[in-house]
């Protein structure tokens, strides 16, 4: 049985996939999928650790584009929820649960095929704000010494 916070979840990551690059919430998979990574839903500092970590990643402003500036998290709850509920490949299942509600694509088998490839989009996007990130780190430690 699916909750009304996972539907909640769903529509937001969804939501999130259609009208961003998605790079925020690639960089939440990745971190989540990290060995040692301990983002459980119980712990209140679960989404904040994330956030920061994932704000490593891509930068504090792509992290929280959108979102509270004074803290408020719960795009990260959301990924928290969805990776509770579908496991490592809540991004397939999520993005999946969200258009199956879509009248325009009912009965067509174009739905994986839009969810890989926004998914795929997404990584690739992750990947080179990721390596902009880093660089204008070097750059800051180059010009600061």
């Amino acid at each position: 049985m699916t909750t009304p916070n996972i539907l909640d979840s769903i529509t937001n990551f969804g939501d999130e996939m259609t009208t961003t690059d998605g790079v925020r919430a690639a960089a939440a998979w990745f971190a989540m999928t990290e060995p040692d990574a301990d983002y459980a839903l119980d712990d209140e500092e679960a989404p904040y650790k994330l956030r920061a970590v994932v704000g490593e990643r891509i930068g504090w402003d792509a992290a929280q584009a959108g979102l509270d500036p004074e803290g408020d998290i719960p795009r990260y709850v959301d990924y928290m929820r969805l990776r509770d509920a579908y496991g490592h490949a809540w991004p397939f299942a999520s993005m999946e649960r969200h258009l199956a509600g879509s009248m325009e694509l009912d009965g067509t088998s174009l739905k994986p095929a839009l969810v890989v490839g926004t998914w795929t989009m997404a990584v690739a996007r992750y990947v080179e704000a990721r390596a902009a990130h880093e660089e204008q780190q070097e750059e800051a430690l180059e010009v600061a010494a």
